[in-house]
């Protein structure tokens, strides 16, 4: 049998539909019935925008143990001809439609509400979102200022208002750009001025300068032009319209109509069919329609009695109220990265679920308990056409393999990732409806679930505005939300990251332990099968 060709008589139309999916996603043009999924360079993210685009397209609900189980072109399109065949049209837009027929378009989103419903004493600033850079060569102020404004006339959710109506509903209405003054500031520096110290107090400031959602846009830029010196910007939005992946989205088009600016006189023609607002009224609908119900009963199943939250050895009384004050250790693991990637190739296993056991394993050791859970945010934007659209689409889920033992083998890397595969087929629910599974959060805690992992899978690449290189700068943090955070970015260099941590209940060298403790155990699974 020839394998370079689909192997089910009928398959051609399946086949050349799915393969335009894999291309669109994973930017890869030479893919044939053989090309593996994964070893094409696919991510979590990308798992969960093929299912998306399958379900659209082929109206067909797939799993992510579906997409491991069947990873290349070929095995995908005898199950998808196994399966329900397709409808033709989108059925998100179709889903977002009956919604406002019905209800309008004033809803906001399912996620959005976990900032709109968040307890009153939770300082508003943290919802802030800071990107800084410098610009290295001659740069147009002026195009820069055009190039934002077209970002902001693309993209609808950043020109968001949101407030109570008469009936203590929050209400989401959208304005036209030319309703709206542009929030794009210049200052100029002297050539005496302390750049270092300038650049360094505006970040500061911006990041405890609150929005009100009652006035947008709820976005806005500062461009310091400096007198022998490189110029900064500095963009800040809210965190309501803005996840992490909106950044490099909001980069990524603001590089573009600069470029077309300079070269045409006009920005960047952009084509994009969805828009945030109708992945949201879409959701509506289909909680509405209880299509939500199997991943609703899921997590009843894995919330079921949760334990309270669990401190690290070494933690202090905290205070009666949670006062979101953090501090930051900085973690690089770029030496350890090229081991890491081979662990994953040589096991089948996501740098995700390697690094989440590591920190899982360095839980039980710094707590003594052996019931863990970590929740970790997923970037949820499952239909490729969203991945150029700014928003706040993520959702959360819990990872709790409910083990007796916590020693890294293989074993446990498999089982964690069967249970990471598990929460992520069933990460559809907004954080209101997936928390009220457990019991409330006490007030002495910002989060009900107080260890957090999160891996930013958004593109981190090097930028230019026309012929200057962007090069980022350290925003430092304005707070913490839980008791510890572990972050990791895939780089163009390895992996780097943070591990953040509430200073009023958890001491230095309490933090200091727990990430010592996490290398350890990450060196213990590299060593694994060597």
């Amino acid at each position: 049998m020839n394998r370079t060709t689909p192997s089910v008589t009928g398959d051609a139309p399946t086949f050349d539909r799915l393969q335009a999916i894999w291309k669109e996603i994973l930017s890869h043009q030479a893919l044939s019935a053989d090309s593996h999924f994964f070893e094409c360079g696919a991510t979590s993210l990308s798992v969960m925008m093929l299912l998306g685009k399958i379900a659209n397209l082929f109206n067909v609900d797939l799993t992510p143990k579906d997409i491991f189980d069947h990873p290349t072109l070929a095995q995908q399109t005898r199950l998808l001809n196994g399966s329900a065949r397709q409808g033709s049209e989108n059925s998100l837009l179709l889903d977002a439609h009956v919604w406002r027929k019905r209800e309008g378009e004033d809803t906001p989103g399912l996620a959005q509400r976990e900032i709109l419903e968040k307890p009153n004493e939770t300082p508003a600033y943290l919802e802030n979102v800071v990107l800084a850079f410098y610009i290295r060569g001659e740069c147009s102020v002026a195009r820069v200022r055009e190039a934002f404004g077209a970002v902001l006339e693309q993209q609808p959710a950043l020109r968001c208002r949101f407030e109570l109506n008469s009936h203590g509903q929050w209400r989401r209405s959208q304005h036209a750009l030319e309703e709206l003054p542009l929030p794009f500031h210049l200052i100029n520096l002297a050539l005496e001025s302390d750049v270092s110290r300038t650049v360094a107090d505006l970040i500061i400031e911006e990041s405890l300068t609150a929005f009100d959602l009652r006035h947008p846009p709820l976005i806005r830029a500062t461009y310091l032009e400096c007198q022998g010196a490189d110029d900064v910007l500095v963009i800040t939005a809210h965190h309501i319209a803005f996840d992490g992946w909106s950044g490099a989205v909001l980069m990524d088009q603001l590089c573009a109509h600069y470029q077309s600016l300079l070269a045409t006189g006009v920005p960047d023609e952009a084509n994009h069919c969805l828009q945030y607002a109708d992945y949201t009224d879409a959701q509506h609908q289909r909680l509405a329609e209880n299509l939500l119900d199997k991943h609703n009963d899921f997590w009843q199943k894995t919330l079921k009695q949760l334990p309270e939250p669990f401190p690290l050895r070494g933690a202090i009384e905290r205070p009666r109220q949670f006062t979101y004050r953090s501090a930051v250790l900085p973690l690089n693991l770029d030496v350890q990265y090229p081991a890491i990637a081979q662990l994953c190739s040589r096991t089948g296993f996501s740098l995700y679920t390697v690094i989440l056991t590591a920190f899982l394993v360095s839980l039980a050791r710094n707590t003594g308990t052996t019931d863990l859970y970590v929740r970790s945010p997923v970037a949820n934007r499952t239909d490729a056409a969203l991945e150029p659209v700014v928003g706040y689409f993520v959702h959360p889920m819990v990872i709790r393999p409910r083990l007796c033992e916590w020693s890294p083998s293989l074993l446990l890397l498999e089982q964690v990732n069967h249970c990471v595969l598990d929460a992520y087929g069933h990460a559809m629910l907004p954080p209101h409806i997936f928390e009220a599974h457990c019991s409330p959060r006490a007030v002495a805690y910002g989060s009900r679930f107080p260890y957090w992992y999160n891996h930013h899978n958004y593109p981190s690449r090097q930028r230019q505005l026309g012929t200057s290189q962007l090069h980022g700068i350290g925003v430092p943090s304005s707070g913490i939300k839980t008791d510890v955070s572990l972050n990791t970015l895939r780089t163009e260099s390895g992996l780097v990251g943070s591990l953040s941590y509430y200073r009023d209940a958890i001491p230095d060298d309490c933090a200091q332990a727990l990430l010592a403790s996490f290398k350890h155990v990450l060196n213990e699974l590299l060593a694994i099968g060597k």
